[in-house]
């Protein structure tokens, strides 16, 4: 009989590189974090700055609130959040960021450096290379917070291997930052990537502007949500909001579809079959609609703690939630006219009007435009 193998208590690196697996999965993930953690502190404006994917080097600046000088130490500890204070608070989060895990694990995947200056103090930094913390020094700089990761995943080679091309991970950081523009659109984003700037747009006022900013002239096309005046009286707090795209506007693959739930983006799969559904058959087999889809609902009913990368949420009536967006583009595609007009054609589809100069085959038969072999 074999012996009993002992228990042992892990080292601390040990179990940060273990976290480090799942929460920092690719470079796109770290951006997310980081992006995320600029908004809740407030900020009006942030660049992005990438560097081969990510690989080589990630750049986060921003004009928010700002990290306190003794707070910085404890900002590279795994579990240490400013968001969260008891237990309690796991069911009403409002904030993007909340599990204090993101800059502990990216510290221990590469060389991460904080700089941060809040408002009327003096700016400060500190190091973490592979997992080890250095002393606090000061830095010179604007206000608000700079973060920077060189070296994503050099100390964890096998992790390296397993990745995807530079060129793939910069357009998933393009998806990760124009998420987060749709759902904040009082801040302003720029992203360069490789010396060159992928997306620069303002602040905005309006949902209609930052639309364009971000898709161009086919945001003008699209439709404003709306919903029929029977959820007014349905059970339930939840409401939509947002905007999409007529039945003749469409691609072959959902990416351009944004759901965003109390202004976080979240994944769009679970929710695209209601969209189907709600645009019935006025979208062709294998084809997927635009749309940016703004989900209010009361923080006690939505769980976004399922997993470290919060992409995924529970919804506590997700039947409900799902019927009224069905519901909502269904009444919306209804005040457009989709219909056939009187000369047989849809209004929508002007690629396929019937051309005139074709004539029917019974016809080019009867003028003996055919020739018919007996």
């Amino acid at each position: 009989m074999s012996q009993a193998q002992k228990i042992i208590q892990l080292d601390d690196k040990t179990i940060g590189h273990i976290a480090a697996g799942e929460v920092v999965e690719r470079p796109a993930q770290v951006v997310k974090e980081l992006l995320e953690n600029s908004l809740d502190a407030g900020s009006t404006r942030v660049v992005i700055t990438v560097e081969r994917g990510g690989f080589d080097m990630i750049c986060i600046e921003d004009d928010g609130s700002g990290i306190d000088e003794e707070d910085l130490p404890l900002a590279l500890d795994r579990h240490a959040t400013s968001k969260l204070r008891k237990l309690e608070d796991l069911s009403a989060i409002h904030t993007l960021g909340f599990r204090g895990e993101a800059l502990a694990s990216i510290g221990m995947v590469s060389h991460l450096k904080i700089a941060s200056r809040p408002q009327d103090c003096q700016g400060r930094s500190i190091s973490m290379k592979d997992g080890d913390k250095q002393s606090v020094e000061p830095e010179g700089m604007a206000h608000g917070t700079r973060i920077e990761v060189a070296h994503l995943f050099h100390n964890t080679p096998a992790r390296l291997a397993f990745q995807r091309r530079a060129a793939t991970e910069n357009s998933k950081i393009v998806d990760v930052v124009v998420s987060h523009a749709m759902a904040h659109m009082d801040v302003g984003f720029r992203l360069i990537i490789d010396e060159r700037v992928m997306l620069d747009v303002p602040a905005s006022e309006a949902m209609s502007d930052r639309l364009y900013d971000l898709l161009g002239g086919q945001a003008s096309s699209m439709l404003e949500l709306s919903s029929p005046q029977i959820d007014d009286d349905a059970p339930g707090e939840e409401a939509w909001s947002g905007w999409i795209s007529t039945p003749d506007t469409t691609r072959g693959k959902g990416d351009d579809v944004h759901v965003l739930i109390n202004d976080r983006p979240v994944a769009a799969g679970p929710f695209l079959q209601a969209i189907r559904r709600g645009y019935k058959t006025r979208l062709m087999q294998g084809r997927h609609p635009i749309a940016v889809l703004s989900l209010s609902i009361p923080v006690n009913e939505v769980d976004v703690n399922v997993h470290p990368t919060k992409r995924e949420v529970r919804l506590k009536h997700s039947w409900r939630v799902l019927e009224r967006l069905e519901r909502s583009i269904a009444h919306t595609l209804e005040s457009v006219p989709t219909q056939p007009d009187a000369a047989g054609g849809i209004a929508e589809l002007q690629g396929l009007a019937h051309n005139s100069a074709v004539q029917p085959v019974e016809e080019l038969l009867k003028a003996g435009g055919i020739k018919r072999k007996l």
